[in-house]
């Protein structure tokens, strides 16, 4: 999967070794001088180890009220520090978040620097954000993410940062960056603009089984209307206002990968001034070619199996130790026997698989099932919507596992809450998949990301064994990886209660972000029990009259949660708004689980 990356004609030049080291208080104090804040309140200070007046104590205090420094912990700052290049990137990130600016939705692509991996998890936004915006750029040895930063790099890097914020600059800089996303691959596309009048837009694609087949943009440069239609990735127009046409050069078209450059002249303006942009809609589609599928697809909840998908898939049927049959595709099929050849020969594990790919007319005639015999309802909360399941796919794969005795004989560990009980086993076995192709696809604690609970059975094949590893490695989502999310730090508060156990208020937060995963474009930021006393007879009899027929609660419990919606709305939710005190009822029987009954305000 290609990414584009921003190509700026300067980098910041290799560290020699006579550079005066920059510190973390002199970078603070360089961006407090051009805050040009001066109203400071004197008040304790946050570090033991800062003086407690002068410039610098005040540039600190500035922006540990901002939130942009955060220290060391235990009391300590560090002023005299050198600051690395991560956390002049993390300072300069979290000012410009503070000033509206960063990344909006999805984010995330490869940085090609042989040390990317390199950058700690807490610089990681940041550091992709700084590359993409050419403030800071690779040496001759890479992002050197750890390296310490010089006085002479500090007002280079700062000229760029203060350029990017405002679109001015030294015409090298791009005013603004548009990324679109599909689930099955990705375009991406930038503006660049040569003063307040020149401008170039570059369109990039990439989809190693996908091909771009419609692009259109809409949107306003300066009030004047601007639309491209690009059809068949052979010819393309750009009309804006009364101002004519130009005719775009497409470059390394192959194979689902290509390049489109409109150049404009000085009819075509994009200001620097942020009141002038508005920002610009994609849609394109993707037809799958002859014989093949994407094995980067996203089949979720919330997106449904590509149109043709099964017609093209290639599948193989073979039969486990407890007699089921189980289809597979083909190169997923191929993986897994050399992973489950692994774990044998040098683990001791014996892998099976349990099921794997489902069609969408059997995936309904389950659903059809479950309706007639418990009402829609219930089958709505328990069977996956037709052609929203990733078994659809058959890239899929849930395993179960065979114990070895003493005596040569094997047992099948077969159910769920039997498999649960080797952790040490499910560790192994997750330690391998990236080499082979797969990821685990129902991460612990992503509930709200993925909508399904931890499925430590649960894999899925992606066919890259190099993305296999950075998602692995990183600790994402396929949905994050492929940027269908903007993941956020997610605040859970179990207070203490006497009626329920950490890990039974645990299962009920578990069904609430599952839920919550359906609720497209809309940012989780906390969940907090609401206390005991929600488990009164008044809410038990309410939760009795909302349940469905033969059901009696017993127990019944009131969760808050805090998000925020999407910038669009749509019908559900009002635009961009930051819903807090959320309500969730959830109810369980004497011998189940927690249902979700009701939600809102």
């Amino acid at each position: 999967m290609l990414v584009l990356m921003l190509a700026l004609s300067f980098c910041v030049p290799a560290f020699a070794a006579e550079e005066e080291i920059l510190t973390r208080g002199e970078f603070v104090s360089a961006l407090f001088d051009l805050s040009g804040v001066t109203d400071i309140e004197p008040k304790q200070m946050y570090f033991d180890d800062v003086e407690m007046h002068g410039d610098m104590a005040l540039a600190i205090r500035w922006a540990v009220g901002e939130g942009i420094v955060k220290g060391y912990g235990s009391g300590k700052f560090g002023p005299d520090d050198p600051v690395t290049r991560e956390q002049m990137a993390a300072m300069l990130y979290r000012h410009a978040q503070n000033l509206g600016q960063g990344f909006q939705g999805m984010w995330y692509f490869l940085l090609d620097y042989p040390d990317a991996d390199q950058i700690s998890d807490w610089a990681d936004e940041a550091m992709h954000w700084c590359v993409m915006n050419g403030i800071i750029t690779g040496t001759d040895k890479g992002l050197e993410p750890k390296a310490t930063a010089t006085d002479d790099q500090l007002s280079l890097v700062l000229d760029r940062w203060q350029a990017t914020l405002t679109g001015a600059g030294d015409g090298q800089n791009p005013v603004m960056n548009f990324i679109g996303e599909y689930a099955a691959g990705r375009a991406h596309a930038r503006i660049e603009a040569d003063g307040a009048e020149n401008a170039r837009i570059t369109i990039e694609w990439s989809s190693s089984a996908w091909e771009l087949t419609r692009w259109v943009m809409s949107g306003k440069l300066n009030n004047e209307t601007l639309t491209v239609d690009y059809t068949d990735c052979v010819k393309s127009k750009v009309t804006y206002g009364d101002s004519g046409e130009l005719v775009s050069e497409v470059t390394e078209y192959e194979n689902g990968t290509g390049k489109i450059v409109f150049a404009g002249d000085s009819t075509f303006t994009w200001k620097g001034d942020q009141s002038e942009q508005e920002e610009l809609v994609f849609e394109w589609s993707f037809v799958p070619p002859a014989g093949g599928i994407d094995y980067l697809a996203l089949v979720n909840k919330l997106h449904p199996l590509p149109d043709g998908w099964e017609d093209a898939l290639q599948t193989v049927t073979v039969t486990n130790s407890v007699g089921d049959e189980v289809e597979v595709e083909k190169k997923a099929y191929d993986a897994y026997l050399l992973l489950k050849a692994d774990l044998e020969e040098n683990d001791g594990i014996y892998l099976e698989l349990d099921s794997a790919r489902r069609s969408v007319a059997a995936q309904q005639d389950i659903m059809d099932r479950f309706i007639e015999k418990y009402g829609a309802d219930y089958a709505a909360k328990t069977v996956a919507t037709p052609g929203y399941s990733e078994h659809h796919t058959g890239l899929a794969l849930d395993l179960y596992f065979r114990l070895k005795g003493e005596d040569g004989a094997f047992t099948d560990v077969y159910y769920n809450e039997d498999m649960v009980q080797y952790p040490e086993i499910w560790e192994k076995i997750h330690s391998k998949l990236a080499d082979y192709g797969f990821i685990l696809r129902y991460l612990e604690g992503k509930e709200h990301i993925t909508g399904y609970g931890y499925e430590p059975w649960h894999l899925r094949y992606i066919d890259d064994v190099d993305i296999a590893k950075e998602i692995t490695s990183r600790g994402l989502t396929f949905e994050e990886y492929l940027g269908a999310v903007r993941a956020t730090d997610v605040n859970i508060d179990y207070g203490a209660s006497e009626l329920y156990s950490r890990e039974e208020l645990k299962e009920a937060v578990v069904q609430i972000k599952c839920q919550f995963a359906s609720w497209e474009g809309c940012e989780l930021h906390s969940i907090r029990y609401a206390g005991d006393e929600r488990n009164s007879e008044e809410n038990l009899q309410w939760m009795n009259s909302l349940g469905g027929e033969g059901q009696y609660y017993i127990q019944c419990a009131e969760f808050l949660m805090d998000f925020r919606s999407p910038v669009e709305g749509g019908d559900a939710w009002s635009p961009d708004t930051e819903y807090t005190d959320y309500q969730w009822w959830l109810a369980r029987t004497e011998n189940g689980g927690w249902d979700i009954l009701t939600w809102g305000y």
